[in-house]
C-alpha cells in the first residue's frame, strides 16, 4: 500500500508519541504538509519541538525495529481546529496541520497520500499507525463506519457528527500513540485521523477519527481550515489521488527561500537564498488569480515584501529566477 509512505511516527517535544500523514495537494508543487490531531500538536511550541520519523517500519509484525536515520525536526503549525476549554460548547474540531521545516529529500521515497472530503461513508477501511511510538502497523474493518458524535464521557466539547466511528476492528486495533494516523478509504484516500476511542490490544471496538470533510472548512476563519492550504485555488476538488513526493536538486535549492514571518501582519521579508546572477521577478497573487503586487529584486540579500494596504487572507508568492521559479503561499493577518 503507497499510502504506507507517507505516514510518520511523531516524538512531540520528547513526551508524547503520535502519528501523522503526509497530504496531497492539486498544485503541481508539493508541500511538505502533515495531518495529525491537535491534542498532539496544538501550538506552535509543540510544532517546533517535533521530530518527524518516515520509514520507521518492518518486513514482521515482531520482527527488529526500523531505522530512524529518516526523520525532519521542527515544523510550522499552519491550521488547527483546537479549541478544546468549555465542555459544554462542542465546538472543537481535532485536528491540526503542520509544513515541515526541511522538505524530505528524494532518499526517503515517501509518498503524500490522496484524500476524500465526501460525506458518504467508505465501503471499508484501514489505518496505519504507530502505536506506542512502535514501527508501523496496519488495522483493517470491512465494514462501513458510521457518522458519531463519539462517547461524551471520551470527548465531551467535540462538535457532534464530527467523527467516523469504527465499532470494531476486523483485524488487528489502535493503541495509545496511534492518535492521528489516517483513516484510508476503499480508494486508499485519506476520510479521517484517530482522534482516540477504547480500542486496545485487549479490545478493538470503538475508535474515532475526525471527518476530513468537517477539517475542511467548519470553522468561520479560513486560518482554522484544511481548505485554505490543500486546496489554495478554491477548485473545489472534493478528492484527490497520491502521488510520489520527488524532488530534484534545483527544487532543493528552492527551498532555501525563505518568507518570513508566516503568518503575518503586513509586511514579510524575503530571503532568495543562494546567489543569484540577473533579477528576481516577484509577483504576489490572490486566491481568485489576480497579480495584486509586482517588483523586482536586484540584489542578493534580504527583500522587504509590504502588503499593508491589502485585505487580509492567502496570498500567493512567485519568485521567478533567470533559471527556475519558486513559489509559496503566505498569510495575511488582520
Amino acid at each position: 500500500m503507497e499510502g504506507m509512505r507517507a505516514v510518520c511516527r511523531i516524538s512531540v517535544n520528547n513526551t508524547k508519541w503520535c502519528t501523522g500523514v503526509l497530504l496531497n495537494t492539486p498544485d503541481l508543487t508539493p508541500e511538505p504538509y502533515i495531518l495529525t490531531v491537535a491534542h498532539c500538536i496544538g501550538s506552535q511550541n509543540e510544532a517546533s519541538k517535533s521530530i518527524f520519523y518516515f520509514n520507521y517500519e518492518s518486513p514482521e509484525c515482531d520482527g527488529p525495529d526500523g531505522s530512524i536515520n529518516h526523520s525532519i525536526s521542527g515544523s510550522q503549525l499552519i491550521a488547527t481546529g483546537d479549541t478544546l476549554g468549555d465542555n459544554l460548547n462542542r465546538d472543537s474540531l481535532d485536528f491540526s496541520l503542520v509544513k515541515l521545516t526541511v522538505t524530505p529529500p528524494d532518499s526517503f521515497s515517501v509518498f503524500l497520500a490522496g484524500w476524500n472530503r465526501d460525506t458518504t461513508a467508505a465501503s471499508q477501511t484501514a489505518s496505519i499507525h504507530h502505536p506506542h511510538g512502535d514501527v508501523k502497523k496496519i488495522s483493517f474493518d470491512y465494514d462501513k463506519p458510521v457518522t458519531s458524535y463519539h462517547t461524551p464521557n471520551y470527548y465531551p466539547d467535540y462538535v457532534d457528527f464530527s467523527h467516523w466511528r469504527i465499532i470494531q476492528w476486523d483485524l488487528a486495533t489502535t493503541e495509545m500513540g496511534s492518535s492521528g494516523a489516517p483513516l484510508f478509504d476503499q480508494n486508499k484516500r485519506v476520510v479521517g485521523i484517530l482522534t482516540g476511542g477504547e480500542a486496545r490490544c485487549v479490545s478493538s471496538v470503538d475508535d474515532y477519527y475526525t471527518k476530513i470533510d468537517y477539517a475542511w472548512d467548519y470553522y468561520t476563519s479560513p486560518l482554522k481550515h484544511l481548505k485554505t492550504w490543500l486546496d489554495p485555488t478554491n477548485s473545489g476538488v472534493i478528492a484527490i489521488d497520491g502521488r510520489d513526493f520527488i524532488n530534484s536538486a534545483e527544487d532543493y535549492q528552492q527551498e532555501q527561500v525563505q518568507i518570513y514571518p508566516n503568518p503575518g501582519s503586513g509586511r514579510y521579508l524575503i530571503n532568495p537564498g543562494q546567489p543569484f546572477q540577473g533579477t528576481i521577478l516577484i509577483n504576489v497573487f490572490s486566491l481568485a488569480g489576480e497579480i495584486i503586487f509586482t517588483d523586482k529584486i536586484l540584489h542578493p540579500g534580504l527583500y522587504e515584501l509590504n502588503l499593508n494596504n491589502h485585505t487580509p487572507g492567502l496570498y500567493i508568492v512567485r519568485l521567478i529566477f533567470p533559471d527556475r521559479i519558486y513559489t509559496a503561499k503566505i498569510i495575511l493577518q488582520p
